[in-house]
This record gives structure tokens, sequence and C-alpha cells, in this order.
């Protein structure tokens, strides 16, 4: 297994120098009116041997290896670049937000200047974040969020449902979206209720 994870971080490496990361976006749609209201950039990996994969097959050991920093920024450049022709009419662009980058008191400063010099309207940008994140330094993530809103970058929750999903704590946090997990609303779809 160790000598697997080696193996994994030295392919990332690897990626990363031949920017064989790349991005899909996926529409968002408004259920009432069946409108796209916005686009998730979504991180693939071309790997020459294995295909395209998605973050599953190999999140973990980035973030274990403290390469997802190098991996998010370079994704966020590309996202802002490239989602620029698809953020317009009102539509906004999500970005997926790795739970240490919040670890860091220049990360809001640091993006901010990155959307500044590509040109990018803040308001057509939100940032996606885990309940996880939300809840491993609380009172830093707050901060962030709020300085991040005053420049008109808003938040979403991501996956609520998944985990120990609680209304009574999401209320603390400026979030202009909370996305629910499939798993969680599957068996209303179906005409069942939630199992306890």
């Amino acid at each position: 297994l160790a000598r697997r994870q080696l193996s994994l971080v030295a392919a990332l490496r690897t990626a990363l120098r031949r920017e064989q990361f790349f991005l899909e976006y996926q529409p968002l749609i408004e259920l009432r009116s069946g409108a796209c209201v916005g686009v998730e950039a979504l991180l693939r990996w071309r790997h020459p041997k294995r295909g395209v994969l998605a973050p599953p097959n190999f999140l973990k050991v980035a973030e274990d290896s403290g390469l997802v920093q190098q991996i998010d920024w370079r994704m966020f450049r590309l996202a802002l670049e490239t989602g620029r022709v698809l953020a317009t009419e009102g539509r906004y662009l999500t970005l997926n937000v790795s739970p240490r980058l919040f670890q860091h008191n220049d990360f809001d400063r640091r993006l901010l200047d990155m959307v500044e010099e590509i040109g990018f309207d803040p308001r057509a940008l939100r940032l996606e974040v885990t309940e996880g994140t939300l809840l491993g330094d609380p009172e830093t993530v707050v901060a962030t969020l709020h300085r991040l809103r005053d420049a008109g970058i808003e938040a979403a929750l991501d996956d609520f449902g998944t985990g120990y999903s609680s209304l009574g704590h999401v209320h603390r946090f400026p979030l202009k979206m909370i996305k629910i997990d499939q798993s969680f609303v599957a068996p209303f779809a179906n005409g069942e209720a939630p199992r306890s």
C-alpha cells in the first residue's frame, strides 16, 4: 500500500509538471425554470495509462502529500481563465475548495488577487466548501468567507446530508447556497421516507 501511494505521489508530481489536469464544466440547472444558472468546474486527471480520473481516485493521496494545494491553485487559474465565457448573463462559476486552503491566512487575499489579475467578475464566482471545512476551524472559516463575501464572492455548502449534517449550525456561516447530496434526497424521488 505504501509503495502504491508513493507511486501515485510521483505520478501526481508528473501530472502537475506535464499539465495533465483539466476541467470539465457541469451545468447547474434551476428546477423551476429549467434554465442554466451556473457551471461547476470539476477537476479531472488525464492519466497516461488509466485514462480520465475523477478526484476520488487520487484526492486523498494529493491531500496527504500536500500536493492538493498546488493542484487547487493551478485549477483555480484555469477555471477563471476558461470559465469567463460561461459565467456571463447572470450565470456563475463554482470552484471546489480544499479544506487545507482555509488553514492559510492569505487564502482569500491570494484568490482575490488572482481574480483581479485575470479580470474575472468576483460576483460571478462561488466557492464550494464541505461541512468538514466549516467545522474544522469555524472562526477562521467564518472570517474568511465574510471577507470574500464583502468582495463579491459567495460560498456554497457542498454534499450536505453526508456527514453530521445539522441546519442548526449551518446558519453561522455566510452561505449563498446549500447543495444537498443525492443520497439524502433519493428516497424522496422514489416516494419513500428516508430511513433514520
